[in-house]
């Protein structure tokens, strides 16, 4: 390993290797920007990000239009250094959503991009929304609907572009009769042109937390995985995962990522986060099982979702952490990217804070806080080439919410 040749100590990342610790070569910004496009906005939040071979940086955010919430994109050719003027992508007479999980998302090819949302229609429901561009960015076409119920509740929702270019859509559903009124059903629904229109919605499973965002993720082979938070019988909520190998047509009885045993009598609001990255299916998830201490937890599977791993605690030394959100390197290293307190003497209910660990092999580094200079919640993160790291997060204080972009590189590139 390129030993670093310098480091900034708030986000110097420990590598954590049969017991030994190197540094880490990465370093970031001393301080945070505004994620920038909506200079005239009052405020932003719940961005997205995510960045393509050619190094163009996509963002989302939601940002006030005049009282109203609009979604919006920018993009950057400089690293970030930059955005060009945000482009509305929702209409100007609807409002998106943002709750907790329940925030935009964001998916690009290089050929398209997609953002995906939920809006209030006129029955009092969301409706689930897709835009894509076909201009880089230049321009949306008109958002089409993807959900095929009018009435029941749908949300939590999130997007997914796989290697062939189909589209995904996974959500949670209230239409269907479920073995307990307090769950949900995983709903999928799949695009084979590029977002133009979008297939007859699909039932892959019942008995879903309520509230916890699933994910979708694909392999190298075709595979498409859907990951979610699942209640098991005694109010355990545990995180499972179904596979589908015939481009979302069946999908394979789920698979317990790990025996957690997370007993709750409610919903914990926190969905897992999945990647693939050199063959590997990784899953990161928040749980207070066994122990009762709130933690961030990583499996992988080497077999396309068959078994797992035993999972690796990866927020070691934080308070609280939450929402963590995974990003794979190009050397086949995987990030994940989290929100926690960091303790200090006499303190320990200091602001919430992102941090950042690596995977190594089987092992992750001890976890660095990374410089928010703010209250900071839901981060995600955008692994870019020549060994570029983005990250995301909507920033709190009295004045409102911010969304906010911290850049960092590995130092032997």
């Amino acid at each position: 390993m390129v030993k670093a040749r310098f480091v900034i100590p708030l986000v110097a990342l420990l590598l954590t290797s049969c017991n030994r610790r190197s540094p880490a070569p990465w370093s970031f910004e001393p301080h945070p920007r505004p994620l920038s496009g909506a200079e005239k906005a009052a405020e932003t939040r719940a961005p997205e990000l995510d960045v393509s071979s050619s190094g163009m940086l996509s963002a989302l955010a939601v940002y006030d239009d005049g009282g109203n919430a609009r979604l919006g994109y920018a993009m950057s050719h400089d690293g970030g250094d930059s955005f060009m003027p945000l482009i509305p992508v929702s209409a100007p007479d609807v409002s998106v959503q943002t709750m907790a999980e329940a925030d935009p998302t964001l998916a690009i090819v290089p050929t398209a991009i997609y953002a995906f949302w939920e809006q209030s229609n006129s029955a009092g429901q969301n409706d689930l929304m897709l835009a894509r561009s076909l201009t880089y960015g230049f321009s949306f076409d008109k958002p089409v609907r993807v959900n095929d119920s009018e009435t029941a509740y749908r949300g939590f929702s999130s997007v997914g572009a796989a290697p062939n270019g189909d589209v995904y859509a996974v959500w949670l559903d209230a239409r269907d009769e479920s073995p307990s009124s307090e769950t949900f059903a995983i709903y999928l629904a799949r695009s084979g042109n590029r977002g133009a229109s979008f297939e007859k919605n699909r039932r892959i499973a019942l008995s879903a937390c309520p509230c916890c965002r699933p994910r979708v993720a694909f392999g190298e082979h075709g595979e498409v995985y859907v990951v979610w938070r699942k209640v098991l019988p005694g109010d355990i909520r545990d995180i499972v995962v179904s596979t589908s190998r015939d481009g979302g047509e069946t999908f394979s009885p789920e698979v317990r990522v790990a025996d957690d045993g997370w007993k709750l009598r409610g919903c914990p609001h926190s969905g897992p986060s999945a990647v693939v990255s050199g063959g590997r299916l990784y899953v990161a998830w928040h749980t207070e099982g066994r122990d009762r201490r709130p933690r961030i937890e990583l499996a992988w599977s080497d077999d396309q979702g068959a078994h797992f791993h035993a999972p690796i605690t990866v927020s070691s030394g934080s308070l609280d952490p939450n929402h963590p959100t995974l990003g794979a390197s190009e050397d086949g290293r995987v990030l994940v990217a989290f929100q926690a307190r960091v303790p200090k003497a006499g303190n320990s209910w200091g602001p919430s804070t992102i941090l950042l660990a690596e995977t190594q092999g089987d092992h992750a580094s001890v976890p660095k806080a990374l410089p928010t200079d703010g209250e900071a919640a839901y981060p995600r993160i955008a692994v870019g080439t020549g060994g570029r790291v983005y990250l995301a997060w909507t920033q709190h204080s009295d004045r409102g919410s911010r969304a906010m972009l911290l850049r960092g590189r590995r130092d032997d590139n």
